[in-house]
């Protein structure tokens, strides 16, 4: 089947809200995310011709080495490459120190607070995620158990590692400053090392400089195995798969996207791609079910509108006012006390709800900060819906 392509227009069209509705209905969305959602929040993407971190060390660095090929790691050995290389290491991790999340970043974050997000498997280093409070640590001592929120598939800025010990450091602002000259700082741990050589007369060892923790063309990742774990778990529950802002050029998240695709596709579930430009070929055919072309921060903009209009219509549906909604406590029906465990109450009586016997039942009022989670479920499935208090008259 073809993939079906929307444009994202200034008013959205029904058959947008229907694909967003896909998103809010989902339970278990896996999400996969490339520079074209940071973009907004300050850092240019990289293949842009028209302000793009790959044009900018072009016209920095003329005829020296072709932007793509900065993080081939077997094509800056030559000393002109590797200064060209460590330039725009040293721009791009400025870049990031100014940038700020984006509504699509805030999305993901009121995503996973809806526990809607299994997990997202982002190409980009610029570590925004963290920055919204998304975990993005890697400790996986049983893959069902991973609290890791964000797979960071090619590495962070927000870390060095000596290319000689391995001991890794922060990357502050005196490193950047040094990046930006053109060379890499000397790691300090081999320096000390080399000190107390020196005084012992003992023969000197070479010291080793300090690289960002990113992943070239030609690396390994150093986690591999357990995201190839991980990635087989999550495809083995995912019920939605959400692309956004890449240009499905890497062969690696190509061979990602088609393997949980499949997945999702077994569960009957869809695979919606969301890009500022047209990038589907004729191979995502039966992959990818829509692409929504437009930009990924005003596509959030319809699903959050989804999101609100699907709470006021609950409101109107139940008749409860809004000034008494975060008053009701968890509940469910007694039917179905036993599946919705964390929800035993049964308060039919009280406040008059009632259960289809072969539709939705309701579990109302979960406070989370400002807002209240309301969840309508269909079936043992729970699709939530969240809304600001001020925004459900």
């Amino acid at each position: 089947m073809d993939v079906k392509k929307l444009l994202l227009k200034e008013n959205a069209s029904l058959e947008l809200k229907e694909v967003a509705r896909h998103i809010i209905k989902s339970k278990k969305c896996v999400v996969i995310t490339g520079a074209g959602i940071s973009v907004s929040g300050g850092i240019p993407d990289f293949r842009s011709k028209d302000g793009g971190l790959y044009e900018m060390v072009k016209k920095q660095f003329p005829g020296t080495i072709c932007g793509k090929d900065l993080f081939d790691n077997e094509l800056i050995k030559s000393n002109e490459a590797l200064k060209a290389f460590n330039v725009f290491m040293g721009t791009l991790k400025e870049l990031i120190g100014s940038a700020v999340p984006t509504p699509t970043h805030v999305f993901l974050k009121k995503f996973a607070e809806m526990n809607k997000l299994t997990r997202i498997y982002t190409q980009n280093i610029d570590d925004l995620e963290q920055r919204i409070g998304l975990n993005a640590d890697w400790k996986i001592e049983k893959v069902s158990k991973c609290a890791t929120q964000v797979v960071q598939l090619h590495g962070t800025m927000s870390r060095l590692k000596c290319c000689r010990c391995t001991k890794e450091y922060p990357f502050t602002t005196e490193y950047c400053g040094i990046f930006k000259s053109g060379e890499a700082p000397l790691c300090p741990n081999c320096e000390s090392r080399e000190e107390t050589r020196v005084k012992q007369g003992r023969r000197p060892h070479p010291v080793g400089k300090l690289i960002p923790m990113v992943l070239l063309y030609g690396d390994e990742h150093p986690n591999g195995v357990e995201i190839g774990q991980l990635s087989a778990h999550d495809q083995s529950r995912a019920d939605c798969l959400l692309i956004m802002g890449t240009s499905l050029k890497i062969p690696g998240v190509k061979a990602l996207i088609k393997n949980f695709a499949r997945a999702v596709h077994d569960r009957n579930g869809h695979v919606i791609m969301v890009n500022k430009s047209d990038v589907i070929r004729r191979e995502w055919n039966g992959i990818i079910d829509y692409q929504v072309e437009g930009d990924c921060d005003e596509w959030i903009k319809i699903v959050e509108g989804e999101l609100a209009e699907g709470a006021k219509s609950f409101r109107r549906r139940i008749k409860i006012p809004r000034e008494h909604l975060g008053q009701i406590g968890e509940c469910t029906c007694q039917k179905h006390k036993n599946e919705m465990s964390g929800y035993p109450w049964n308060v039919k009586s009280k406040q008059g709800l009632d259960c289809q016997s072969g539709g939705f039942r309701l579990v109302i009022g979960l406070r989370f900060l400002n807002s209240i989670l309301v969840l309508d479920s269909l079936r043992v499935g729970m699709a939530i819906l969240d809304f600001e208090l001020s925004s459900a008259d």
